[in-house]
């Protein structure tokens, strides 16, 4: 903790924060202005809206977490600016607000009954019959985080957009005869029949010259290049450790009861039935009869509700609207008619259960281990404290982790990636990046402050040295080189190989006649259309989908090659399997709502940068530089 004061307490610039710090003694209250007045301002101004701070951070972070997913936290913070993810981020923002702003001025409203209506068309909110199904909506929407209130806005909003731009493409069609072709040429299937060649089958009987590997050196310093390696010491603060030490006796924990009594109050809880109608008469009519001392079932009999059954429910499981008068209710009586997106409700209390402290038997295992995380945490804060205040002293990191009983992780070697020289990836993985990123920003034998992982594990990172990234001598990489140069050369062959069949090719014969002179395998993929190359993610039977992508460039009397998996492939049309396009409805009419969904979109887009050329958008550069530069 006072590391950073110790090691450059006599520099002007700490003598001058010391003096600020005294001033703002004085003046309190002042810095919390003017910090309040830099966080407040917006990133952007979209007329009468803004952008947030928090709103930017909240997409950018989502952003930046789902690109290093997939790129499975190789990028760097100089990758993730030159992507300029957060210009995406806040042109969609604003453009968020541009269409918000639009449909407030045009007065578009969405109904409730429309609401319900597309929530009870939702394919997966049905059951088996076809039927809304409560309990499934229930389900799927707690399953993605959403309550019912969030997932009603959310759908008024999408209904609201619909609105606003569902006109736009009212009219927008592609010709048929332009839609045909696009759609024959779209399934028409090809079989092509390809010969490969694999590198590995190429031998290379000759030894390569110095000078060769010299030139191959040269040439490709970058490919030679070993990246900077570090060897680590990782001190863990790891708080279960902390805690399985840990005694909490029968005194501590009748002292936390008494004091913590208002935390073990059960709030009261009640059984409710909600019964739902479309009609309101008939609602009307129900709740009539249920105050006439009408039950339940006898009101299912007749008119055939839905009914959802609520138990233990607190007052936060209610809708605000709803809570007020379930709350008002004793055991056994029921609402007037309410309204709500589902149509129209009443509920029935069924059973209350009074608000009670629990006994001390009940939360004593939870107490016991309430008490053992908050006595792990404060040692864990003295424990951070005593190891900071060691090492500014001057101990070194094995002698501080060695007094304080602490695990120490040694790693020997590791690179910017987390890799050893072999590419095996050797630091925790629920703290790599955290690792990484204090390790490769400190001096050998410096130390990172105690880090604070989201498990609660405290990390300090000591680098006990530092190799630099260097292209090493031929000498030493010497077989490395030669395995270079041969690449190269089965290479330049297989390319020679391929460039004479693709030249002497007029015919499948002759494609097969000059594969069998060359010792190579062939074989016929079977049919595909651009449709399905377009939708392939891995190679076709070995074939990459660049090297199919070719073959539908040809006609009959010609052959292409291109790189494929292990090496090159040369690939050739045999055939073309006609467009059948009655056998397929369905597929036809996928295909035309795409192309009008398309068309949709662009009008859209268009829409949009109309709205945003007239409208007043303005963009706090230097706020959204101090957020990019500061957060990644």
């Amino acid at each position: 903790m006072l590391q950073t004061f110790r090691e450059r307490s006599g520099s002007l610039l700490v003598k001058i924060l010391f003096g600020v710090l005294v001033a703002s003694f004085a003046l309190w209250g002042v810095g919390d202005i003017f910090r309040s007045y830099t966080t407040m301002r917006p990133v952007a101004s979209v007329g009468s809206s803004n952008v947030s701070q928090e709103e930017f951070m909240q997409g950018y972070q989502r952003v930046i977490s789902n690109v290093q997913n997939i790129a499975k936290g190789k990028l760097s913070i100089d990758d993730i600016k030159q992507m300029k993810l957060y210009q995406r981020v806040l042109d969609d923002l604003i453009d968020k607000k541009i269409v918000q702003e639009q449909i407030h001025n045009l007065k578009l409203v969405v109904t409730d009954s429309a609401v319900r209506n597309h929530i009870q068309s939702i394919p997966s909110f049905k059951d088996g019959k076809g039927v809304f199904d409560r309990a499934k909506f229930d389900a799927l929407i707690s399953n993605v985080g959403l309550s019912e209130g969030a997932f009603i806005r959310e759908v008024r909003d999408s209904l609201l957009q619909q609105e606003l731009f569902g006109s736009l493409g009212g009219g927008a069609a592609l010709p048929e005869f332009y839609k045909d072709k696009l759609y024959q040429g779209l399934q028409e299937k090809r079989v092509f029949t390809v010969a490969t060649i694999p590198l590995s089958s190429i031998q290379i009987k000759e030894t390569p010259t110095e000078a060769e590997l010299e030139t191959i050196y040269k040439e490709n310093q970058e490919a030679f290049r070993q990246p900077e390696y570090r060897k680590l010491s990782l001190l863990m603060i790891d708080p279960k450790t902390l805690g399985s030490r840990i005694h909490v006796t029968e005194a501590q924990l009748a002292e936390a009861y008494e004091s913590r009594k208002p935390n073990f109050t059960l709030a009261e809880t009640r059984d409710v039935t909600q019964i739902s109608f479309v009609s309101k008469d008939k609602a009307i009519e129900a709740a009539t009869a249920l105050k006439a001392g009408k039950t339940v079932s006898t009101i299912v009999n007749q008119y055939k509700p839905e009914i959802r059954q609520l138990t233990q429910a607190t007052p936060d499981k209610f809708a605000a609207a709803h809570a007020e008068p379930i709350l008002k209710l004793t055991a056994g009586d029921s609402t007037d008619v309410l309204d709500s997106a589902f149509g129209h409700v009443i509920f029935v209390v069924t059973k209350i259960v009074p608000e009670r402290a629990q006994s001390f038997s009940e939360v004593r295992a939870k107490l016991e281990e309430d008490l053992k995380i908050e006595q792990a945490n404060d040692q864990i804060y003295e424990l951070k404290n005593k190891v900071e205040d060691a090492l500014a002293g001057g101990a070194k990191a094995n002698e501080v982790a060695k007094e304080h009983n602490l695990q120490v992780q040694v790693i020997e070697v590791v690179d910017g990636n987390g890799r050893d020289a072999s590419e095996k990836s050797v630091l925790p993985q629920e703290y790599q990046g955290l690792i990484l990123d204090n390790a490769f920003n400190l001096p050998e034998g410096s130390d990172s402050p105690v880090l604070d992982a989201q498990n609660g594990t405290s990390i300090l990172v000591h680098v006990d040295a530092v190799t630099p990234s260097v292209v090493p001598e031929l000498a030493a990489i010497k077989e490395k080189v030669v395995a270079g140069w041969k690449l190269v050369k089965q290479q330049e062959k297989a390319i020679a190989i391929a460039e004479e069949i693709v030249k002497e090719t007029k015919t499948q014969a002759g494609l097969l006649d000059l594969a069998k002179k060359h010792g190579l395998t062939t074989k016929v993929l079977k049919p595909v259309s651009r449709l399905d190359v377009q939708q392939q993610k891995e190679p076709i039977d070995g074939v990459s989908l660049n090297v199919v992508r070719q073959g539908f460039t040809l006609d009959k009397e010609r052959a292409a090659f291109g790189q494929s998996e292990n090496g090159f492939a040369v690939i050739m049309l045999q055939k073309v399997v006609p467009f059948e396009g009655k056998k397929d409805q369905k597929k036809q009419d996928e295909f035309n709502l795409s192309i009008k969904q398309m068309l949709q979109q662009d009008l859209q887009h268009a829409y949009v940068m109309y709205l945003r050329h007239q409208g007043k958008v303005s963009v706090n550069e230097g706020v959204l530089d101090g957020l990019v530069n500061h957060s990644s």
